[in-house]
């Protein structure tokens, strides 16, 4: 199976972290950089070649502002009650955060 790939860079801020499935920061900051297989039904549509091809969708930091904020996605929504529903949980971070780890390589 051919994988084509396509970046894009873009400034910013903050990061919004999911954190419905996270008790750390760190297991968050791996959610968000995790990478997608597009493929099947999910494929992605090219321009170039005019059709659906598979493809990996992921985020990585080339460069990080000089203060980055970082938000905890605090609400979820829950599909069965359709409304939402705030998470309560405990999420741990440390004092010191190194993103070497999140950025891409050189």
């Amino acid at each position: 199976m051919n994988m084509y790939e396509s970046a894009r860079t873009e400034a910013f801020s903050d990061v919004q972290l999911d954190i419905a499935a996270a008790s750390t920061l760190a297991a968050a900051l791996e959610h968000f950089v995790a990478e997608e297989v597009l493929d099947g039904d999910n494929a992605w549509q090219c321009d170039g070649c005019g059709r659906r091809v598979a493809a990996r969708k992921s985020v990585r930091f080339d460069a990080l502002p000089p203060l980055l904020m970082i938000q905890l996605k605090r609400f979820t929504y829950d599909a069965a009650e359709m409304r939402l529903r705030k998470l309560h949980h405990r999420v741990e971070f440390p004092l010191s955060l190194s993103m070497a780890r999140y950025r891409t390589p050189p």
